[in-house]
């Protein structure tokens, strides 16, 4: 990387993570999911013991990572962890399970183990909650979508709400146009990634681009529509952003059906990023599109192996850290290419 200082001068909070074999795609993924602020406040100040949820299998894995956490953030950059009760905790939570194999001394997909780290740290600490939708004159179709809307939210997360659905989660608004009779039907869903899609093609593609083309309108050949249905015709599919979290997790995708890697780059954008295209028209959340970059998890070399580093900003000093395992330098400014997987941002 170009923009990489050889050496770097000792900074608190910017300390590596051993590699114990293979576990560069969990190390990166830690150094850049840790690196969301509202994440930190809430396992550096263990705010998250008093929601801990009683008897639940991932508690010790949860603890655990709070404990990585706090280290990571104490220890200085020429320093460097080997969490062990991590990795403990990880082999015993998955043992005989299908995510068993995340726990072997063998190369893995950072986002496969992103998503099961984010599932189980919010299933540890989701509850029950009321949640009271105010009940008014429903006039106008913005009204009655933000309504609807809501009452998708409340069933997807009464009763298993956590810090986490504020923090990483948002909401799609899917609407689809019956070709036949010209009805619309419109569903929500919710979501904690956004995936962008990656071309092949010599010219880079901007972040924004990659998630609009996987957000791209679909035709659906042989669709019940509520409204003609038993009869099936065609369809246009549209998704759109309802709502965004606070801390929004991009994930391209590089690597293909076939066991392949697309390697196309990304257009390097500035401090600010505006999300304001991929939201629906109908959105009372459109104002609150504008986002910074946190961390990236970068892929190096082919999709049969190769090797995971994490680039992030450092809360305080405003410096960008490139982390490799236990290796940290400092970065002029973040470096966004054809290594690029994984972007955590954080809104404004």
């Amino acid at each position: 990387m170009s923009n990489v200082n050889g050496t770097t001068s000792k900074t608190s909070g910017a300390g590596g993570i051993v590699n114990v074999g293979f576990t560069c795609y969990a190390n990166a993924t830690l150094q850049a999911f840790r690196h969301c602020y509202n994440l930190e406040n809430l396992f550096q100040e263990d705010k998250y013991s008093t929601i801990l949820k009683d008897s639940c299998k991932f508690n010790e894995l949860t603890k655990q990572f709070a404990n990585v956490v706090q280290t990571l953030s104490t220890i200085q950059s020429n320093s460097s962890i080997r969490p062990n009760g991590f990795w403990h905790a990880l082999s015993e939570v998955t043992k005989d399970s299908c995510f068993e194999h995340l726990a072997l001394r063998e190369p893995h997909d950072a986002h496969e183990f992103l998503m099961f780290l984010l599932d189980s740290l919010h299933e540890s600490l989701s509850r029950k909650v009321n949640m009271n939708i105010t009940k008014c004159d429903l006039k106008s179709e913005r009204q009655i979508f933000q309504q609807k809307s809501l009452e998708v939210w409340k069933e997807s997360f009464q009763n298993s709400y956590s810090p986490f659905v504020d923090l990483f989660f948002g909401m799609f608004h899917i609407q689809t146009l019956c070709q036949s009779c010209g009805f619309t039907s419109n569903k929500w869903e919710t979501f904690n990634t956004l995936k962008g899609v990656i071309h092949k093609q010599n010219d880079k593609l901007t972040l924004i681009r990659c998630i609009m083309d996987e957000l791209n309108e679909e035709v659906i050949d042989d669709y019940a529509c509520d409204k003609c249905a038993p009869k099936r015709s065609k369809a246009i599919r549209k998704t759109r952003v309802w709502k965004l979290p606070k801390n929004l997790i991009v994930v391209l995708k590089r690597f293909t059906y076939d066991g392949n890697k697309i390697y196309t780059a990304i257009e390097p954008f500035g401090p600010e990023l505006s999300l304001h295209d991929l939201f629906s028209q109908s959105s009372p959340y459109k104002k609150s599109c504008d986002y910074q970059l946190n961390s990236i998890i970068d892929h190096h070399g082919s999709s049969r192996g190769g090797h995971y580093t994490a680039q992030a900003k450092h809360r305080s000093e405003k410096k960008w850290f490139l982390y490799d395992d236990q290796n940290v330098h400092s970065m002029e400014g973040p470096n966004m290419g054809e290594t690029s997987y994984i972007f955590f941002l954080e809104s404004k």
